[in-house]
Parts: structure tokens; C-alpha cells; sequence
């Protein structure tokens, strides 16, 4: 809500100004908007991030970070495809 003085400025304001400055409070809304929206899908993201490495980490819980424990090479598309988290157990 607007202070009696902005209001008292308002007033004074003639209409080209109080258009301008309704346009540039209507941009700054839709700014906000969509800041809000973009939060919202990186917190579904990060919600949907979460749960895959929350059913990962049984799978991943004794795996080596150790450099020496990996190999470079290629794995075929149909082997990643074929691979289901439930051949780990």
C-alpha cells in the first residue's frame, strides 16, 4: 500500500507519468513472476535429483572413489539400455 506521501506524489503526477510508471511496476511484477516460476522448477528439479540419489545410494554405497579403480573404455548403448539398478543386487 502506498504511503499518504508517495500517494500525495501520485496525485500530483499527470497521465503519461502514472501510465509510465504503472508500465514499469507492471515489468517488475512479470520480473518477479518469473523469478518465482524459475525457483519453483529448480526446486522440483533438485526435489527430483534428490530421490534419484536417494534410490542410488544403495546401489553406490561401496564403490571406490579411488582413481585407480577406474578404466577408461566405452560401454555399448544396448548394455547401458539392458541395465537395470535391480541386476546391482
Amino acid at each position: 500500500m502506498a504511503s499518504s506521501s508517495s500517494r500525495g506524489e501520485m496525485e500530483k503526477m499527470g497521465i503519461d507519468q502514472l501510465k509510465a510508471l504503472k508500465e514499469q511496476a507492471d515489468l517488475e511484477v512479470n520480473l518477479l513472476q518469473n523469478s518465482l516460476n524459475n525457483i519453483r522448477t529448480a526446486t522440483v528439479r533438485l526435489d527430483a535429483a534428490a530421490a534419484a540419489l536417494n534410490d542410488l545410494s544403495p546401489l553406490i554405497g561401496d564403490v571406490t572413489t579411488a582413481a585407480a579403480r577406474f578404466r577408461y573404455g566405452s560401454v555399448s548403448m544396448e548394455a547401458v539400455i539392458a541395465y537395470s539398478p535391480n541386476d546391482a543386487r
